[in-house]
């Protein structure tokens, strides 16, 4: 019973977890195994869905990954999503996610700055890819072949997620329209579950 009452006050939402992975075959048949790349870090967003004692769990069910906090409800990181944003960040995904095991897409501005900070993205290895389109960092990236992504509203970081996508990376690049669902604070990775 203790377990079970200390469980009901863990807190975790799917949209505050960012685990930059890539799942891969070598070659092309669909008997191969899936390998991995990447998985060395969990990115946890403390936020209005995900609390301190769900991090804690996470920490142990997933001992052998770095658990990294990254904290959606300081006063200052809420001040800078009013001003910059005109509202505030459902969830971690909805400003920072991965196009591959080692590239992150953040935000450009105070917001963005405070992610990686926080995350300490340079320090552990990643490349950090910065739009001035929030919504353009949210994106799904599938087995290092295809992101999809909802169309930008800036110019530059349709450009910008073009060249990271298509030019460097040769992955297969599709903007889906998904704002209906934005409406009702939804986003692409809200409603997309991968499965290796």
């Amino acid at each position: 019973l203790d377990e079970l009452a200390a469980a009901t006050e863990i807190t975790c939402d799917g949209g505050d977890v960012l685990y930059p992975v890539t799942y891969y075959r070598d070659g092309d048949s669909c008997h191969l195994p899936w390998q991995k790349r990447g998985g060395h870090h969990l990115f946890v967003g403390i936020s209005k869905r995900t609390n301190i004692e769900g991090l804690k769990y996470l920490e142990k069910v997933f001992s052998d990954v770095e658990i990294i906090p990254v904290d959606l409800l300081s006063g200052s990181f809420q001040q800078q999503q009013q001003e910059d944003h005109g509202g505030g960040v459902l969830h971690l995904k909805s400003i920072v996610t991965h196009l591959d095991h080692e590239t992150l897409l953040i935000p450009t501005g105070a917001i963005g700055d405070d992610v990686c900070v926080q995350m300490e993205a340079d320090k552990r290895g990643y490349k950090v890819v910065r739009l001035p389109d929030v919504a353009a960092c949210n994106v799904v990236s599938i087995h290092g072949k295809i992101v999809l992504a909802q169309p930008c509203i800036s110019k530059e970081s349709k450009e910008i997620l073009y060249r990271e996508v298509v030019e460097k990376r040769g992955m297969a690049l599709h903007f889906i329209d998904a704002s209906e669902f934005s409406k009702c604070d939804g986003a692409l990775t809200c409603k997309s579950i991968l499965i290796p």
